[in-house]
Order: structure tokens, then sequence, then C-alpha cells
């Protein structure tokens, strides 16, 4: 099981928020997770669908599948957690030398049983970390190669080595009520780069994996201790690294709980009912002509359920999307172009209308 003594740093904080905005509703994924292109869907599947491949040298369960361990039930005197994530080598080893893994911006969520908000408690662009034995055994590391990039950190793990490099933010486990998680969501976002920009590229070929977790602990400051004074919440599925971003998630959520507080999967739902239908346009329309006053009124950015085509934008190719999708002209958009049953769109079910982002 992932573990770490994390560093001792200067300041204490009860909540490490950076860039992140302040707590969202229940129905309203927080913005610190929709980066990249990220959807609750993507989220959800990231906590049940099945690893690229097993990671090489992992005898514990979470080698085999994604899998909750204390999910929303930490031992009740407990109050600190962090976000985590971890790289190795696919079974059957990675053939490219060549080659480093960036990543970014790592995030934890909490889901407040008391508020019904989300909160943010971990939103941090860099990293600490270290490589681990494979199997964690005795908890023994080795310091990491990190190289500063524009955006986040770099390492390159060593081939053949029998090691993973385990990382988390770079700073100090933030504070939580944690009797009062109802779910939790850790993100982060990580690509592959060249090592040498002169050396051959073979990034395509490479076969290095990530996934992502997050820990509660006894305290702030407490000191790993064979698992007593922490355990993860879950481990989220292990996928291929690419040279293109992607989010790495970890989830309590499942579609059905997710679909109870009314966090909705559907593109275009801009009401957040769960279904796409002409209840939704006017609401379309008031995010893509005033974001701002979409936001007041709705408490969210339009472009969370308003971007169709996935490219993080609210414009006219959303608009063309959403017309076809529901039937309906759309003022400068003109008339939708029929489709092959596209009448019925309006009385499928939500979950046949969930978007899968390209892996």
């Amino acid at each position: 099981m992932p573990s770490f003594s994390h560093p001792t740093l200067p300041t204490l904080a009860t909540c490490l928020v950076v860039g992140a905005a302040g707590p969202a509703a229940a129905g309203v994924v927080p913005e610190a997770l929709i980066n990249n292109g990220n959807t609750i869907e993507q989220i959800i599947a990231d906590a049940a669908d099945p690893h690229d491949a097993r990671p090489n040298g992992v005898p514990y369960d979470w080698g085999d599948a994604p899998r909750l361990g204390m999910g929303t039930n930490p031992p009740a005197s407990w109050n600190a957690a962090t976000a985590w994530g971890q790289v190795y080598e696919a079974v059957g080893g990675n053939p490219v030398t060549n080659v480093r893994v960036q990543i970014r911006r790592i995030s934890l969520s909490f889901l407040d049983r008391r508020t019904g908000d989300w909160s943010v408690i971990q939103d941090v662009n860099q990293i600490g970390g270290a490589f681990y034995r494979e199997d964690f055994v005795d908890d023994i590391s080795y310091a990491a190669d990190f190289r500063d990039e524009a955006e986040g950190r770099s390492i390159r793990l060593p081939n053949g080595a029998g090691l993973n490099f385990h990382f988390w933010p770079d700073a100090w486990r933030s504070v939580f009520p944690l009797e009062h998680v109802q779910h939790a969501i850790a993100s982060v976002e990580a690509r592959l780069i060249l090592d040498d920009l002169n050396g051959p590229d073979n990034l395509d070929d490479a076969r290095l994996m990530m996934s992502t977790g997050a820990d509660y602990w006894e305290s702030q400051s407490a000191q790993w201790d064979q698992w007593t004074t922490n355990g993860d919440i879950g481990i989220g599925r292990f996928g291929f690294l690419t040279r293109d971003w992607h989010t790495f998630n970890m989830t309590t959520l499942t579609a059905a709980s997710a679909e109870a507080i009314g966090l909705s999967n559907v593109a275009g739902d801009l009401d957040r009912d769960g279904r796409l239908d002409a209840n939704d346009v006017d609401p379309f329309l008031l995010g893509l002509n005033d974001p701002t006053g979409f936001r007041d009124a709705f408490g969210y950015e339009a472009v969370l359920h308003g971007d169709m085509n996935g490219d993080g934008e609210l414009n006219r190719a959303d608009a063309r999307l959403f017309a076809r999708a529901t039937g309906v002209s759309l003022p400068g958009i003109g008339n939708p172009i029929p489709e092959p049953a596209s009448a019925a769109l309006l009385a499928v079910p939500a979950a046949m209308l969930l978007r899968r982002r390209a892996r």
C-alpha cells in the first residue's frame, strides 16, 4: 500500500488552496477538477474501469484493479488528508529510456455532508516525492531526480530497477473535519516528455503508467508507522502516460451516488437535472451570451456542462452541437441538422448521454 513520511515544512495551514475557487454546491464539480478536459464521468470511470495494464512488481489488490480503502470512514480522531500519485513501469518493463514524466496540478476535494458543498482542500502545482520499492516493503525510498519545468516538475523513472515514483503535493497535508466527508475526489495531470531534447523520440513506445489516490492521516504532522497513522481513501485506475496531458483521478463516487447528489454527467445539461432537453435551452443561451450572468444565476461556470465538444470552451461550435442534440433552433445558429434518431435524443436516459473523453 502506498505510504510516505511527509517532509517538515515551515508553515502550518488549515486548508491549502492554491488558485482554487470557494466551496461549490454538491451538484457542481469544483473547477479544480475540470482542468484539462476532465469530466465527472471520467472521474467515476477512473474508480471503476480496469487498469490499462498491471503495474510491475505490485503484489497487492490495487495492482489488479482500482479500489476503495477507508472510503469515507476514517478513524474518528484523525483530522488530516493529502492527495498523492504513483508512476510505475507496466508489467514487462518500459523499453524507452529518453523519457521523463511531467506532473502538474494535484488536487483533493471533499464533499462536506454538513453544508452540501465541495471544498477544494488541496490544489497545488508543485510536487514532492521519492523513488520507492515497487512493493513498498519497509518504506524504503531513494531521492528522485526532479527537474523543474515551465509547469510543475518532471522525473525520470529508472528502467528495470524495481522502483516506482510516489509523489504528493509539495506542501503540508490539509486539515479537515474528516467525520463530515461525504465524498472525495483526487486528481493530477501528467504527460510524457523527452529527457534529452536532442535524443531519440520514442515516447509513443513508452510503457509507463500512473495512478492517483489520497490518504487520511492521524494529524498534519504524524509520521508514517506501518499504516497505523494513515490509510488510503482509495486508489484509482492505472492508465498509460502519453505525450498528451491527461488527468488521472480517484473518487469515492459511483454513477449512482453522483446522480443522487445532482452531479450531471450529461453534456449540455445546463440545469443539471440529468437530462438534455428543451429546459436546457434558455440556460445554454445565457451561458453562451452572458457567462457572468449565468454564473450569478446558477453558481457555476457554464462551460462545465455547456462544452459539448470537450475543447474547454463554450462557443458557437458547442451551440451547433447543442442544437443538433436537442433538435431546437438557436438564434444566430440556424436550424439543427437532422441526424438519424435525433428526435429520440430527448427521451434517452441520462446514462446514455455520458461523455467519455478519449484516453
